[in-house]
């Protein structure tokens, strides 16, 4: 939801803060891309940990202050919050996946599990990029439409702090 809810916006966003359409999506991309690259890695070494509790805390909290920073802020630091944004999102993103196994016990509930979990998490994603249209719409603000990523951040954080215990899931 994250995801889907501010890579549609973020060019946008970004020319309306002066960027040219250009360089907002040269900076979407690059950010992007450099999220990704660092986010290839994150399975591996949080598969490492028994407890990925604080490190989904820290993502939840680095993701919400970044995007807390784009409604304050202006001008060529934007790209250095897109770029922190973006890796706390490509870290989220496997991770969730790698809860899915190394939560569940046997093979059928890896499976029920990540049927469960993918299903809720792209119906939610679907209307992500609708939700933070319709509050720039409602209110001519994209500092208001900004809030739905801090507000999940922040969500991603609580909820992270619960699925990061190291505890088997029994279906």
């Amino acid at each position: 939801m994250l995801f889907y809810g501010t890579a549609t916006w973020l060019p946008t966003i970004l020319v309306s803060k002066g960027f040219t359409l250009s360089h907002a999506g040269l900076a979407v991309s690059i950010t992007g891309f450099m999220g990704s690259a660092i986010g290839i890695a994150a399975p591996h070494y949080a598969s490492k940990l028994k407890n990925i509790q604080g490190f989904l805390v820290l993502m939840g909290l680095m993701i919400s202050l970044s995007f807390a920073a784009v409604i304050f802020d202006s001008g060529p630091r934007l790209v250095v919050w897109l770029l922190i944004s973006n890796i706390g999102l490509s870290i989220t993103f496997p991770l969730s996946l790698l809860l899915t196994v190394t939560r569940s016990v046997e093979a059928s509930e890896t499976r029920s599990l990540s049927i469960m979990a993918q299903s809720i998490g792209y119906l939610m994603a679907a209307f992500a990029p609708g939700i933070v249209g319709a509050i720039f719409d409602a209110t001519l603000s994209w500092s208001a439409a900004l809030v739905i990523p801090v507000l999940l951040g922040v969500a991603l954080g609580i909820v992270g702090f619960f699925a990061g215990k190291p505890e088997k899931i029994s279906l």
